[in-house]
């Protein structure tokens, strides 16, 4: 087992652990978990700042998670004219993708920190960070379904109503289609580690810039088919810089700028991997701000309303999918081809 003495250039790694344009700061493959973590607290390693900039964002997100479930389950009554158990099960779509916030976080800041232990560790590791990504996806389908469609308050014009109105538009339709096509997007991505080597930062991106028009359907049915001023609506500003943020770190992981550039000099800090970390957890904030602003001023006349199966039952088997895959797609790693590839989450 390899000790942690110093840092590695690229030369000095498996390709496996390689990334592009990034020449120095490498830690040395088949260090234990144990060294591994120290790393990333110790060393100022080329993952460091990818650990943290998740590491953090999750721990704020499993704090809200709490606050949230916390606030489901008071009896009071202040906020929502319903009873106790309406009340939690109104609250279970924001507390289920807060906690799938956190999930993908702290496992994208394990993915990172573990990811020197042995190339099939690495790619373990990102197998699962696919997953937790599927898991996440999936709950924020269902909360945007739920807490950001087209309500009557909106003023929604003919084809708006008849949207509303729509079995195409229900919970039967959406829950199960979120699931496949998050399901598809999690399985392209896992592939992308054993094939298409060459264009997989632009088809992981592809996917889940697919897969979050998909979560922001009912958002966007509600601003271009309602007639109410869109500075009345507060959590549509959320929503702008939601999208945007996405936007900047999709061409952040293609297009890997600035290190495609000047090669070497942001291999610690800078680097365009990190700045993505950091305009995601950055979006999931304003995601969950703008959920919970219509949970809280829209909860009376929501179109639907949340059930067991959708807010709880559906989430909990997507986890059971997606870990039955990442050990199938573990055990088909090839020792003399997926093994020895440079490879980026």
């Amino acid at each position: 087992m390899a000790k942690f003495t110093e840092l590695k250039s690229c030369d000095d790694v498996p390709e496996v652990l390689r990334d592009a344009f990034i020449i120095r700061g490498y830690r040395p493959c088949g260090l234990s978990a144990k060294d591994a973590v120290l790393s990333c607290v110790a060393w100022m390693s080329n993952e460091t700042v990818n650990v943290w900039t998740h590491l953090l964002p999750g721990l704020f997100f499993l704090v809200e998670g709490f606050r949230l479930l916390s606030e489901a389950a008071s009896p009071d009554g202040d906020s929502v004219k319903s009873t106790h158990l309406n009340k939690l099960m109104l609250y279970m779509p924001l507390v289920s993708l807060t906690f799938a916030m956190a999930l993908v976080m702290l496992t994208s800041s394990l993915a990172h920190c573990l990811s020197c232990l042995s190339p099939r560790a690495r790619h373990t590791c990102f197998f699962c960070d696919y997953a937790a990504i599927g898991q996440f996806s999936v709950a924020s389908g269902i909360a945007h379904f739920y807490y950001g469609g087209l309500q009557s308050s909106d003023g929604p014009t003919a084809t708006g109503r008849w949207l509303m109105e729509s079995s195409v538009f229900s919970p039967t339709v959406f829950a199960p289609a979120f699931v496949v096509i998050h399901m598809l997007a999690f399985v392209i991505s896992c592939l992308t580690r054993h094939r298409w080597h060459r264009m997989r930062f632009l088809i992981r991106t592809l996917n889940y810039v697919v897969a979050f028009c998909a979560n922001m359907t009912p958002s966007w049915a509600r601003l271009f088919f309602g007639t109410t001023p869109v500075f009345g609506r507060t959590s549509l500003g959320y929503v702008f810089w939601q999208c945007t943020l996405n936007g900047m770190a999709a061409v952040a992981n293609v297009v890997k700028v600035p290190e495609r550039f000047f090669p070497g000099k942001f291999d610690i800090v800078g680097q365009s991997h990190q700045w993505m970390h950091v305009f995601l957890a950055g979006s999931l904030v304003q995601e969950l701000r703008g959920l919970e602003i219509d949970l809280e001023t829209r909860m009376s006349e929501f179109t639907h309303e949340p059930t067991i199966v959708t807010s709880v039952i559906v989430p909990i088997l997507v986890v059971i999918a997606t870990l039955v895959s990442v050990v199938a797609f573990r055990n088909t790693l090839q020792e003399n081809g997926d093994l020895k590839k440079s490879h980026r989450d």
